[in-house]
């Protein structure tokens, strides 16, 4: 005989279940063995009573009755929905059941008859229910509505308070003062006729019924009385106010004009170079510029340029709408190495309250008389020369951590040559607080001449533009950043990929004086070879020299400004070539200058061309066309410009 096969405990369970499930359904089947049940039930539940296993809801705790109700509420929500499920089933069952046998049609029709006498329970249940809430909202819509009642009355007897009559006007008027009846009249009847005026005018709902009323009731007679501040009660004055125009004088133009050359200048605020740094406002699109430094400073720099004084309210309202303040997208990522390590000193020592203030032109100006000025910052002021700082040191020994923009030469391998190559990190530096200030009064000296030749610089090519003679020109050229290559549609393979063509855009700006005006050209040359070398200057500035010989054959100065790249501008190549061949290019030239910017500080012109080339070949690619090369870009940009405005290679 074979062994007995082992259950499990879930196998167990549920035959234990199915065989009490048998069990009950058998004892409910006799009613003598099911109230013999019931009793035992009610005398089990009794005995826990008294033992006191079961609570009474009033011998609970508030929350032992939340619970218990809680347990009952889900209890019922499982009951009815278990009822639905069986109700849903026999219905199922009934209709697909085929016709049964005379047999048991009695029994079906039980079946039926109840399921329906519980389903009409189920409905007085919730006809119930819904009465009950039916008379609570009844209840609480008659105490709104009594509430209403009670303050719409109260606000009735207040604006009849506050509605004086004329007869009561003209007592409190006429208090304490004895006048004729007749007279007594007369205030009466104008407090009478103004009040219905006033009732009149307040009845007009539309512009047009407010004029009208208006040409019949006209305060010629008010006016000529000296009576119209006392109409205002019956009608506006603005019904029959004319419109003033303010006239702008000339003067007030040319301060506009001023404020506006003043805040475009490099001094005052850097060009942006990005294609999207573009502002529009009423149909004009122009590259932003962003503010050097606080309105007010640049407002008493401004008043020391012009003879005239304007408050700086006006100074602001004259502000263009492209020149603007920087945001976190607008950060400098070109800052100069000098101001950003000075900047974090201050910082640093304005955070340990060593120094009351943060700002860079804040210091400059307690150690300047003016911080424009390159005498002052040179050092060489009377007035100056010998100012100090005052630090406050309390604890000059408290060690401080700043952090300075410093080079590191790493070496790496390549072909199996070792190579060193200098990157900057922005490295952590602990010192005490004296040391700290030792350290910035030893870079003050390079500071100071830094900051003083960015100032002569500024005001010199200022200068040099405003007084350009016939026969001189002034070229400013800088290298933008390489155009990449894009179709209006690309696959992931294009757009992740290495293999994009780019090109290289060298932009500029050439001011001739034509006409005793200084006139400025744009220019920018592209090219596919990625060069940036000198030899690639000289080649984009070949065709330069060409129209400019060409359109101007009298120049015998020039004048060229770039940013200070010793890879680019600032190399003995590019000395030798300038030497050797600038004469062959201008015949009888006898004057040639190459102006570099202080590094970080090379911002200007040739950025704002940059952007706008680079923002206009990125519109046609939105509209649908392909730029996939040297040509297609030129293709693009020819025809979107004026060759008299912008001059393509």
């Amino acid at each position: 005989m074979s062994r007995k096969k082992k259950i499990s405990k879930d196998e167990a369970k549920l035959k234990k279940q199915e065989y009490d499930r048998k069990r009950r359904q058998k004892m409910k089947a006799d009613p003598v063995t099911l109230e013999i049940l019931r009793e035992k039930e009610r005398i089990k539940y009794l005995n826990k009573k008294e033992k006191g296993q079961v609570k009474p809801i009033s011998a609970m705790s508030s929350r032992e009755r939340r619970q218990k109700r809680k347990n009952w509420k889900k209890n019922s929500q499982t009951y009815r929905d278990k009822t639905v499920k069986v109700r849903k089933n026999l219905a199922r069952l009934l209709d697909e059941t085929p016709p049964p046998s005379p047999g048991p049609i009695q029994n079906n029709d039980d079946l039926r008859n109840l399921t329906v006498n519980r389903r009409r329970q189920h409905l007085r249940r919730r006809r119930g229910i819904l009465y009950a809430k039916i008379s609570r909202l009844q209840e609480r819509l008659k105490q709104e509505i009594r509430r209403k009642e009670k303050y719409r009355k109260r606000c009735q007897r207040q604006n009849k308070n506050n509605q004086t009559s004329p007869e009561a006007k003209v007592s409190a008027l006429l208090k304490n003062v004895r006048v004729p009846k007749i007279v007594k009249k007369k205030i009466l009847l104008s407090e009478v006729i103004t009040k219905q005026l006033k009732d009149r005018y307040s009845n007009l709902k539309k512009h047009s019924e407010k004029k009208k009323y208006y040409e019949i009731v006209k305060p010629d007679l008010l006016k000529k009385h000296k009576l119209l501040s006392l109409s205002k009660q019956f009608f506006k004055l603005d019904c029959y106010k004319k419109s003033i125009f303010r006239k702008v004088s000339a003067k007030l133009m040319q301060v506009k004009q001023d404020v506006q050359d003043f805040l475009e200048k490099d001094e005052s605020s850097r060009m942006c170079p990005g294609k999207k740094d573009f502002l529009k406002s009423k149909g004009h699109v122009k590259q932003k510029r962003l503010l050097c430094d606080t309105m007010k400073n640049l407002h008493n720099k401004f008043l020391t340029t012009v003879e005239y004084k304007i408050s700086l309210t006006t100074f602001c309202r004259f502000r263009p709408f492209w020149v603007t303040w920087a945001n976190l997208k607008d950060r400098n990522t070109c800052k100069c190495v000098i101001h950003a390590n000075v900047q974090r000193m201050i910082m640093k020592l304005h955070e340990n309250k060593v120094l009351p203030y943060c700002n860079l032109t804040k210091f400059l100006t307690m150690k300047t008389c003016n911080v424009y000025s390159t005498k002052c910052l040179l050092r060489e002021c009377e007035g100056c020369a010998n100012k100090m700082i005052e630090y406050y040191l309390p604890q000059p020994n408290r060690i401080v951590t700043y952090e300075q923009w410093m080079y590191k030469t790493v070496s790496y391998e390549k072909n199996e040559n070792i190579k060193t190559v200098r990157k900057p990190i922005l490295k952590e530096i602990k010192v005490s607080l004296r040391s700290l200030v030792h350290q910035l009064e030893n870079i003050l000296p390079l500071f100071f001449k830094h900051v003083a030749t960015i100032a002569h610089q500024y005001q010199t090519i200022s200068e040099l533009k405003k007084t350009l003679a016939y026969n001189e020109v002034l070229i400013h050229i800088d290298f933008s950043e390489n155009y990449c290559c894009k179709y209006n549609e690309e696959i992931q393979a294009v757009y992740f990929g290495g293999a994009r063509q780019q090109v290289t855009l060298h932009t500029g700006v050439l001011y001739l004086r034509e006409n005793d005006t200084v006139k400025s050209y744009t220019f920018c040359s592209l090219s596919d070879n990625n060069r940036h070398d000198t030899m690639a200057v000289w080649a984009h500035l070949l065709p330069v020299f060409e129209w400019l010989k060409n359109h101007n054959p009298n120049i015998h100065r020039i004048h060229m400004l770039s940013d200070s790249p010793v890879n680019q501008y600032k190399n003995k190549f590019m000395f030798h070539l300038v030497y050797h061949h600038i004469n062959d290019l201008f015949l009888g030239a006898t004057f040639f200058a190459w102006n570099y910017s202080e590094p970080g500080h090379g911002k200007g012109a040739p950025d704002g061309v940059c952007g706008t080339l680079k923002r206009t070949a990125d519109k046609a690619v939105a509209e649908g066309k392909d730029i996939v090369n040297l040509k297609s870009l030129k293709e693009i940009l020819l025809n979107s410009f004026i060759e008299e405005h912008l001059v393509l290679q």
